[in-house]
């Protein structure tokens, strides 16, 4: 009888287990036997253009869509063979020599004149490209930018279809790395010619599917606000070694949204951790958590042509008030931020830590008195924009406080959509607003080159003879410790003369699945998708 109703037990156990169904596969689950890897980004893309778009965002999806004349090794980003196989270097002339296997996503060979035509997009002034700029080490760049010159004479030019040669005015130890950047990525001269600034959208004004790249994946679908769809590009040179079927980018600017997400099996890779979760991941048992070194520095910019900012009393108060250690010492930011007291980060390149900037409540009191301002009586109320983040409202909630606490003035702060904010940067339609950079390339010049009188980046409009001059010394030296002295000075002018407020230098903090391989923490924090596996 026992027997009988031990069987019989279990016989209805495995029967009821039989009828329940299976659990689903999660989104992640599914994706790893599809071969597709799930990406959050953080907000919307701006576009697609690489000689356009600057946005950390942006360069992310480019990555997968192009590829230049040189790529990041993917643990050193040290310069390997991309489109070019290999280069000679003759003192300041390079000869790329490219693969003839080349191909752009539509079967056309990609050929030497594609690149001569993209750097003649990159430097044509009507584009004003943001980083045309890191480019007039180029024979004649400037020259041509300025319209003083036709291309012709740019040191620039395609030796036969499957060779470039590029000239320089002067040695620039890193050039290789320059040509990494995405507005070095070559472009479809058709394409553009055919569709013009809307080479990269159908005639609807949304993005197309048939985008024209050479990149290991190419654009299947865009659907703004919900994902960016990426498939493996047959064309690509390299197409055999690619291990991932296709990419879906995933633009949440939410971090607390996309963190729900990752928990859910919805995500393989975060753009970002929200602060109040760094800790408990930190501590986490084979936690996802990846942080790593970033070459960043986040900063605060000054519209130097608005009262009262046109004052250097005014703009050296606004900073000295600032805390930054309590800033980078808070529960919410010690384990992502580290405070920033120098534009280029240190250890970029063998630069020095000199911490050229303080802290001083009281001096930032007496300089407003000296202003015009005691006790912040008649200071106008300014107006701090910034983009919708988590950690962007802490920081500015957390400064407007420190301003009204030592120098008794209102600021109000003004969060703007992602797109909204960069196009209000850009046209300088802010009194004070958030700005940072993250470097292209592991030197100072990556940094300070946004501060040249002819930078497309230096959206404040700030200009300083010295320092322009001592720039240009610095890149026409060949001896690094002259020239790390020369970039000091520079800096120095620079931050002496306040146009901005350095706030922060950051961590990358990403949860990352464990089925992903090949996806290396680096200082750029650049991840190429050719090299990136599930299993």
């Amino acid at each position: 009888m026992i027997h009988f109703l031990k069987w019989g037990l279990l016989g209805i156990s495995w029967l009821i287990v039989g009828c329940q169904s299976k659990k689903p596969l999660t989104e992640v689950e599914q994706a790893n036997k599809a071969g597709i890897l799930l990406v959050g980004i953080g907000p919307d893309p701006e576009g697609f253009d690489p000689q356009w778009v600057t946005g950390v965002t942006e360069q992310n999806v480019l990555r997968s869509l192009f590829e230049g004349l040189v790529i990041p090794d993917p643990k050193t980003l040290e310069p390997k063979p991309g489109v070019a196989e290999r280069w000679e270097i003759q003192g300041n002339r390079y000869v790329f020599h490219l693969r003839r296997n080349a191909r752009w996503n539509n079967e056309e060979p990609l050929t030497a004149h594609d690149f001569v035509f993209t750097f003649q997009r990159l430097l044509t002034p009507q584009l004003a490209a943001p980083n045309a700029s890191t480019f007039f080490a180029i024979k004649n760049a400037k020259a041509f930018y300025n319209n003083e010159i036709d291309f012709q004479e740019v040191g620039v030019k395609a030796l036969d279809n499957d060779t470039l040669e590029i000239v320089l005015e002067q040695p620039v130890p890193f050039f290789l790395s320059l040509l990494m950047q995405p507005c070095c990525y070559p472009v479809h001269q058709k394409s553009l010619e055919q569709h013009a600034c809307a080479w990269t959208r159908n005639s609807n004004g949304y993005p197309t599917h048939h985008l024209v790249s050479n990149g290991a994946f190419q654009l299947k679908k865009w659907s703004i606000g919900e994902k960016i769809e990426m498939v493996k590009n047959t064309y690509y040179w390299n197409n055999t070694n690619v291990r991932l079927n296709g990419i879906h980018f995933f633009p949440i600017a939410d971090v607390a949204t996309e963190e729900r997400a990752f928990r859910r099996g919805q995500l393989h890779i975060t753009e970002n951790v929200p602060y109040q979760k760094l800790n408990a991941y930190h501590t986490q048992k084979n936690s996802p958590l990846q942080i790593h070194p970033y070459l960043n520095t986040f900063y605060y910019l000054l519209n130097i042509n608005v009262y009262p900012l046109n004052d250097v009393r005014v703009r050296k108060a606004l900073s000295l008030a600032i805390d930054r250690n309590q800033l980078a010492g808070s529960d919410h930011l010690k384990l992502k931020h580290r405070s920033a007291y120098q534009l280029v980060p240190e250890g970029c390149a063998g630069f020095p830590s000199t911490r050229p900037i303080q802290e001083n409540a009281v001096m930032a009191r007496e300089l407003l008195k000296e202003a015009g301002f005691p006790n912040g009586q008649g200071f106008p109320k300014l107006t701090l924009l910034f983009n919708a983040n988590e950690g962007q409202t802490y920081i500015a909630s957390a400064v407007q406080e420190m301003w009204r606490k030592h120098l008794n003035i209102t600021i109000e702060l003004v969060n703007q959509e992602w797109k909204v904010y960069l196009q209000r940067r850009r046209d300088g339609q802010f009194e004070i607003a958030r700005g940072g950079w993250v470097g292209d390339y592991n030197d100072p010049t990556t940094f300070l080159n946004l501060w040249l009188k002819d930078a497309n980046n230096n959206f404040v409009r700030w200009h300083n003879e010295m320092f322009d001059s001592l720039l240009f010394r610095a890149n026409n030296t060949r001896h690094h410790a002259e020239r790390l002295q020369l970039l000091q000075e520079a800096e120095k002018i620079l931050l002496e003369d306040v146009p901005l407020i350095l706030i922060h230098s950051s961590t990358t903090s990403h949860l990352v699945h464990s089925t992903v391989h090949n996806w290396f923490g680096n200082l750029l924090d650049w991840h190429p998708y050719d090299c990136i596996f599930l299993q």
